[in-house]
């Protein structure tokens, strides 16, 4: 366990967020496989960053964390400006529709064949891909994502997932 416990937030067991003090410093006590990391300096506690601490499944992307991404940076939708539609194999998969040349409403679970892109693969890569555990470029190569349509907007999907 951690030495010099706070009040904070311990979530799986993997870490805890514990406030200093300040509204922009937190420290993060990580724990690897029966091994303490140790305590190092975090972004302030927020569900969308930690998101990784609880299960999260592909409909909370869709229907919590993506909206919320872009309820945070509204002009993300103009810079980004196409729609994605994600083809995701597996339990708790589907075909979930990103539409960012919408004025509301971006993200749906739909089929469509004119999105700008289609990205596939399985729910657990997606997964991994939005909560940091996997690289994009290094999923795309080992051909863990694929992605069939405009290729640039697939390059501001990292901009999207956060």
């Amino acid at each position: 366990s951690a030495p010099d416990p706070r009040p904070g937030r311990a979530d799986g067991g993997d870490v805890v967020v514990a406030d200093i003090g300040s509204s922009c410093r937190s420290l993060a006590w990580l724990k690897g496989r029966n091994q303490a990391l140790g305590w190092f300096a975090a972004a302030p506690f927020t569900e969308r960053r930690f998101s990784w601490m609880s299960e999260l499944t592909v409909s909370d992307v869709f229907t919590k964390q993506i909206p919320d991404r872009l309820a945070e940076e509204p002009d993300l939708v103009r810079r980004i400006d196409g729609s994605y539609q994600f083809r995701l194999t597996g339990d708790g998969g589907g075909d979930w529709l990103v539409d960012l040349t919408r004025e509301s409403e971006h993200c749906r679970q739909a089929t469509v064949d004119d999105a700008g892109v289609t990205i596939t693969m399985s729910v657990s890569d997606f997964l991994g891909l939005v909560q940091g555990r996997l690289n994009g470029r290094m999923a795309f190569m080992q051909g863990k994502l694929k992605v069939d349509g405009d290729f640039s907007l697939a390059m501001k999907l990292q901009q999207l997932l956060g």
